[in-house]
């Protein structure tokens, strides 16, 4: 299939779509119009059914935005807009939302949970439910040296820093400072924990705490350690029909998980992507262009470039994408759509996505570069508010997925490498060359300058670490929501205002932001200009 023929369930939706529309005309009970003009009109039954699809007050305003809706979606059928893949993936976006939906309805029907199975957990858990007393704990870790000497300085500087916390100093900058726990990086925090989980020691020293409160020393077969108590969680006995609700719920979810998990097992095989090929996805009659992939890209992830994503994103967005439709085509197969719905739906999805591509398309056609002129006004005017935020110029090594960080055999050689590395055998770009899943390994884990937001789009835990170091330093093996992580700071860059040629692209999206608002209101206004509209609402 070329680039240029239209999937067939596609194909067939737009026809039900325009079949629809044209049925919405003279023909209907009611054919008077609500609205003329030039050589169009809006017939009063269609106004109606539109606002209230769209839940609007019938209004001249109303009249007045449904008119220049079906006369800009006019005008892009004009011009083949209805064959873009654009169009046509929103059209299929609607049509999964529609079928998805009753999917959903269709699956919870099928679940039932009785009495005697609530009865049975009961007796198997008796103690389903109850909540122990959680603290949530932050403290500071030192190691205890070999030396008798040196432990009697290590543990006077540890009560030093304990009575420093209990006259007020603070305990998350100090154990950022001094503490040798992997916590350090949390500013000392290990979070909301059940005393009884803790160590022995630890659960000794801390169980009776209150807020506000700090533990003895404790003292460890490797070190020593204190803890303030930060928050307090009583411990919850629910009573019995809130446990016979839990249950329900908890049953509820995993019946209904695991019929999902059926049927996208069953579907799984429908879905083929290939990024190889053309299409690169096909799922039944379905078949996806490669030459559609952009387009795909910024309807489902409007924010990000094509360019951007890297051909794992590619292929885990194609499979989704591939998913809904094959879970959409089997809603069909059992009977689950409202015809008369779903032609409806899909014909106001249809007639606004094409309203807002002739929009967009007369406004492009009069979008013009902002001259070099308007970005240095626009410079001086906002000099004072234009800064680099603070960023960081990291190397990275991304030893395993989310699915394998847990994996022994992973984090036992993500060690040996990291040991590799810090002992000098082995330097760090190379280790990245050899060991990274990350794309930056092609070029020895260089991740360049990022910002705070764009590290922390990356992963959340990396961002927290990296905070704490200092350049030439490395965060040793993480493991976070991402997988198994080790990254090097190079170079910390704190805000500042940036020159003129640093904001040039801001500078220029903001103008040309601008420009597209005054665009669409003039577009707008001289589309209702020549249009002549005449409004005749009850």
């Amino acid at each position: 299939m070329t680039g240029n023929q239209l999937p067939a369930c596609t194909t067939w939706l737009i026809g039900a779509a325009l079949a629809a529309l044209a049925g919405c005309g003279d023909s209907s009970p009611d054919s008077s119009k609500v609205a003329t003009w030039n050589d169009g009109g809006l017939p009063r039954a269609e106004y109606e059914q539109w606002i209230e699809h769209q839940n609007l007050e019938r209004s001249p305003a109303t009249v007045r935005e449904l008119a220049l809706i079906t006369e800009l979606a006019d005008a892009a059928r004009q011009r083949g807009a209805a064959e873009r893949p654009e169009i046509q993936l929103a059209i299929e976006r609607e049509r999964q939302r529609i079928l998805l939906a009753a999917l959903d309805d269709h699956l919870n029907a099928q679940i039932a949970i009785t009495p005697e199975e609530i009865d049975r957990l009961q007796e198997t858990y008796p103690d389903a439910f109850q909540r122990p007393r959680k603290l949530l704990l932050r403290g500071i870790y030192k190691q205890l040296p070999e030396t008798p000497e040196e432990q009697a300085a290590i543990r006077s500087r540890m009560a030093e820093l304990r009575d420093l916390v209990l006259d007020g100093a603070d305990l998350e900058r100090l154990a950022q400072e001094e503490s040798e726990s992997q916590s350090r990086f949390r500013g000392g925090s290990i979070g909301w924990v059940d005393p009884s989980s803790l160590p022995e020691a630890v659960q000794r020293g801390v169980e009776s705490l209150d807020t506000g409160e700090v533990s003895p020393l404790i003292e460890l077969s490797a070190g020593v350690t204190f803890y303030a108590c930060e928050g307090v969680r009583p411990a919850v006995e629910p009573g019995p029909e809130e446990v016979r609700s839990k249950f329900r719920q908890n049953l509820y979810r995993q019946k209904r998980d695991e019929l999902n998990r059926q049927l996208r097992e069953e579907l799984t095989g429908r879905v083929l992507v290939s990024l190889a090929q053309d299409p690169v996805l096909t799922v039944g009659s379905y078949r996806l262009p490669a030459g559609w992939l952009d387009a795909l890209i910024a309807l489902r992830l409007p924010r990000r470039a094509p360019e951007s994503l890297d051909m794992r994103q590619k292929q885990r967005l194609l499979a989704e994408w591939g998913m809904g439709v094959a879970m959409a085509d089997h809603a069909e197969s059992l009977g689950l759509d409202n015809s008369d719905h779903r032609a409806e739906a899909l014909r106001w999805r249809l007639t606004h996505a094409l309203a807002q591509w002739e929009l967009r398309h007369r406004v492009d056609s009069r979008l013009t570069p902002p001259t070099e002129a308007a970005l240095r006004a626009e410079f001086e005017q906002n000099r004072d508010r234009l800064r680099n935020p603070p960023a960081f110029r990291l190397l990275a090594i991304q030893f395993a997925n989310a699915e394998n960080a847990t994996e022994p055999d992973a984090v036992a050689a993500a060690r040996r490498v990291v040991a590799r590395v810090r002992s000098g055998e082995l330097p760090f770009e190379q280790a990245a060359r050899m060991h990274s899943l990350h794309p930056s390994a092609r070029t020895g884990g260089v991740l360049g300058w990022k910002t705070r937001r764009q590290l922390g789009s990356l992963d959340m835990k990396l961002l927290q670490a990296v905070r704490q170091l200092s350049p030439g330093d490395d965060t040793g093996l993480m493991r976070s929501q991402s997988g198994l992580w080790m990254a090097r700071l190079l170079e910390s860059r704190e805000a500042g205002p940036m020159t003129f040629d640093e904001a040039r692209e801001t500078l220029t999206e903001r103008l040309r932001r601008s420009r597209i608002e005054r665009l669409e209101s003039e577009v707008r206004e001289q589309a209702f200009s020549e249009m002549q509209l005449r409004i005749a609402l009850d």
